[in-house]
């Protein structure tokens, strides 16, 4: 085998969203400007792309299907003589659909392939079908409906063979990346396939480079991908055991240069991983912050004493780090690692005399993208159905490990609507993670009400439907639960776990109708030293715990 010097351009935790629409055509033309700077380069993603909110519902807007349209002409390269009759083909009127403009925004990116974060499945296994399948029947571009994913999705430890809308897209075949997207010279193949595998190739360079995806294994705690199913792997050394096959598989083939895009929303879990894996190069970790402010990777051996390295981003960053390896395919030295912003500046040193938003440009696709969206997301932010006088708190690491006024909020409308369908129901409970943004601004430190968005018509302080659909984008239906007293300390009990070491982030509970206070540094399943139902007052209707032992009858 021939040495060869590798750019990796890698992303993670993209989480589109609407605050993330200024960055997301910047974060194209860094992309862009990288792979520009170094012909051998390689765009991944540690996963955690897309996410339920108001970006991802304007996807299905009819209103965007055009803009839709364009981007996939633009990506393809058409129109075109496709088929050789002297008329130029295209893309005719591709159709909207949740999520599909974050594929689009992801597809114009020109990812190569992603690890499935656990955000993908939070709408379930047929909205993430949905959105990466395409819909080509009858092989006539004009009559298409949508191309869905120009990459493979990867993820070795899954099992979607019991889910209906992902079982058909998913191959146990180790493929070259190109062939998960199929051409728009053949629809048909296009149709067939796969979009999900535990694996696949690309050639970088004259060389083949395998990729192996990982998805956390606490997927089914943290999102909702039933009826896919995550392999049992109780400790770091059983995924280890479950991962390494598939390396030997690659390796089998003759490719001795393989990249593990590892979704595992913990750094510290990849970095775990690493010394048990043999042949593998680089890991891109997912759900997690970067190792090092300044790109450097964490430097380790793996199993068999080669070089591993581990790599991450912080939110709205892309890393690069560029490998040189020797003929007998190992790392021979780390050329450059670094991470770069996506703001202004770092683009225009990129691109330098350039323009990162020229005709033909990926920034200049995903800008149009976002355009189009832009103008669905405003029209929501015209639609009033409250007001504020206070800042709603629902930043990050707020609601997740203590109560606050928006979780207050939220949970007082839940116990409320509850009630109009049981009148009897006392408690309303809501996990901290499934608050996702504030209502209002934060102004040189200072938190503030909504401020007036003279684009939409909304005055200062008013909340908008655009708002709630930003604090709530799971959308989860409310779901009655009938507990005995034990049982509902216990669950508030299980909900402090997000306090432990390693816990599920997002399981603390914001709650209505209950007052309770803990001890933080007690023992797990200790921690609730009072607690007592209370009326819409404040004033307490029932004690269940006091000085931290349950009051009452248990089974009551």
């Amino acid at each position: 085998m021939a040495g060869l010097t590798l750019q990796i351009v890698h992303v993670g935790d993209i989480e589109l969203d609407t605050g993330t629409l200024d960055r997301i055509p910047r974060l194209a033309a860094v992309v862009e400007g990288l792979a520009r700077q170094q012909e051998n380069s390689l765009v991944v993603s540690a996963g955690g792309n897309f996410l339920p909110g108001p970006l991802l519902r304007a996807g299905g807007d009819p209103s965007v299907a055009a803009a839709l349209t364009a981007a996939e002409n633009a990506r393809l390269g058409l129109p075109a003589d496709i088929d050789g009759d002297g008329t130029a083909d295209a893309l005719a009127g591709l159709a909207a659909g949740p999520a599909r403009l974050d594929i689009a925004i992801l597809n114009a990116i020109g990812l190569q392939a992603s690890a499935l974060g656990n955000q993908e499945f939070d709408l379930g296994g047929g909205a993430l079908a949905a959105a990466i399948a395409p819909d080509v029947a009858g092989g006539d571009l004009a009559a298409a409906g949508w191309l869905g994913t120009a990459f493979p999705y990867l993820a070795a430890n899954l099992d979607t063979s019991r889910d209906p809308a992902l079982a058909p897209l998913t191959t146990a075949a180790v493929l070259p990346a190109d062939a998960f997207a199929g051409t728009a010279a053949d629809l048909d193949g296009a149709a067939d396939a796969a979009r999900i595998a535990a694996a696949t190739i690309v050639a970088v360079g004259g060389e083949r480079v395998g990729i192996v995806g990982v998805t956390t294994p606490l997927l089914e705690l943290v999102s909702s991908p039933q009826p896919t199913t995550v392999a049992d792997t109780p400790d770091t050394a059983a995924l280890a055991a479950l991962l390494q096959p598939v390396v030997d598989g690659l390796r089998a083939q003759g490719i001795d240069k393989i990249v593990l895009l590892a979704h595992l929303d913990d750094l510290a879990a990849s970095v775990a991983l690493a010394p048990l894996l043999a042949g593998v190069d680089v890991i891109v970790a997912g759900g997690t912050d970067a190792p090092d402010p300044d790109g450097d990777p964490v430097r380790l051996a793996g199993l068999d004493g080669a070089p591993v390295l581990v790599v991450a981003t912080g939110a709205g960053e892309v890393g690069r780090i560029t490998l040189a390896f020797d003929e007998d395919g190992g790392v021979s030295g780390v050329a450059d690692a670094r991470l770069f912003d996506t703001d202004p500046a770092t683009v225009a040193g990129l691109w330098g005399a350039g323009d990162p938003y020229g005709e033909g440009t990926a920034g200049a696709r995903v800008a149009a993208l976002v355009d189009a969206a832009r103008t669905v997301i405003v029209a929501k932010d015209g639609e009033i159905v409250g007001r504020t006088d206070v800042f709603l708190d629902g930043r990050p690491g707020r609601a997740e490990v203590e109560e606050t006024n928006l979780g207050d909020l939220a949970t007082d409308a839940e116990l409320a609507a509850a009630r109009a369908v049981d009148a009897t129901v006392m408690v309303a409970i809501k996990n901290g993670g499934a608050i996702r943004a504030s209502i209002g601004q934060v102004v040189a430190g200072a938190t503030l009400p909504p401020a007036a968005n003279p684009d939409s018509g909304k005055a200062a302080g008013e909340i908008s439907r655009l708002d709630i659909e930003s604090v709530l984008p799971f959308d989860n239906p409310l779901e009655l639960v009938t507990l005995t007293r034990a049982q509902l300390v216990a669950t508030l009990e299980h909900a402090l776990g997000a306090l432990d070491p390693g816990g599920i982030v997002g399981s603390f509970p914001q709650v209505a109708g209950i007052a309770f206070g803990f001890d933080p540094a007690a023992a797990a399943g200790a921690r609730i030293r009072s607690a007592a139902l209370v009326d819409g007052d404040g004033t307490v209707v029932d004690v269940l715990v006091r000085d931290g032992a349950l009051v009452g009858d248990p089974g009551l």
